[in-house]
């Protein structure tokens, strides 16, 4: 397969091998190639069984997979597709060009699949949030469902959203956790590094995927940091004629890579936050 790759593309290539089904499900898991190509029998496994192995929670391999199959190719290749392969090749009709077609097939079809799955969850979880806010008319009850569809969806270990007053006092309500404390009070943004002030009243978004390892924080406020369990922090900042009215911050007690789907995802959440809760305390307002 090696050489048939090489010769049928143009295309550079780097090869990982691995002679047994558990060795391959453990190097795809740690480290997803562009494509996967996986023999149908393998000395512990079969290529129905590394597929199970390596699907996600909604059913798609974590990286694109061509199978290739043995003499039955068409009755096999039928088994690996519905086993959640993207494509498949018999060894009795392989050759450069088939094998090339095969794994760059395999690769968009991949990215198609991914494509439409984060649409559909992206969907209902705009559903999950409507839903969830839509009922409410206390607008601290409203933070608390928003920041709860947010958190579950990210699966965060703290989701909060934050009144910001024009002294800088910030505003915590009950926000969602998962394995650490709630952290509902006042607190001031000064607090926490001219960095995060300065950048929150421009109206951009902090993105911190490692804080105690960022070099951007004084000792003092790592310090801060970790004592309220945070060492991967995303904050969403709201500004209304230009001043910062609201921050919708997302916690993570462990480093966290944020994705720019994900960074977008409470961007949104947080614009519709602050517009079902205007809406409570409207009418709130009419009611006293």
């Amino acid at each position: 397969a090696r050489r048939l790759l090489l010769k049928g593309s143009d295309r550079r290539y780097a090869f990982r091998e691995g002679e047994t089904g558990t060795a391959a499900v453990a190097a795809v898991l740690t480290d997803p190639p562009d494509c996967l190509l996986l023999d149908y029998n393998l000395p512990d496994m079969d290529a129905p069984e590394v597929l199970a192995a390596l699907a996600g929670p909604d059913g798609l391999t974590v990286c694109p997979v061509v199978v290739i199959t043995g003499s039955a190719g068409a009755e096999m290749g039928r088994a690996v597709l519905r086993a959640g392969a993207q494509d498949y090749i018999g060894k009795d009709w392989l050759t450069a060009q088939g094998l090339t077609r095969a794994v760059e097939n395999a690769a968009e079809r991949w990215q198609m699949a991914r494509e439409l799955r984060e649409r559909a969850a992206v969907d209902a979880y705009r559903l999950a949030l409507a839903d969830a806010v839509r009922p409410l008319a206390d607008p601290a009850a409203v933070q608390a469902a928003a920041a709860g569809v947010l958190g579950r969806h990210l699966r965060a270990s703290r989701v909060v959203y934050v009144d910001a007053e024009p002294t800088g006092e910030l505003v915590l309500g009950r926000g969602y956790t998962d394995g650490v404390a709630d952290i509902p009070g006042r607190y001031h943004l000064d607090d926490y590094g001219p960095v995060l002030r300065r950048e929150l009243t421009a109206g951009r978004n902090i993105v911190v995927p490692d804080l105690p390892n960022d070099p951007g924080y004084t000792a003092d406020e790592k310090a801060r940091y970790a004592a309220v369990d945070i060492a991967a922090n995303l904050s969403v900042p709201l500004l209304k004629d230009g001043r910062l009215v609201a921050i919708l911050g997302v916690h993570q007690i462990e480093p966290r890579p944020w994705t720019a789907a994900e960074v977008a995802l409470a961007e949104e959440t947080a614009e519709a936050t602050w517009a079902a809760v205007q809406r409570a305390r409207a009418e709130e307002a009419l009611r006293a």
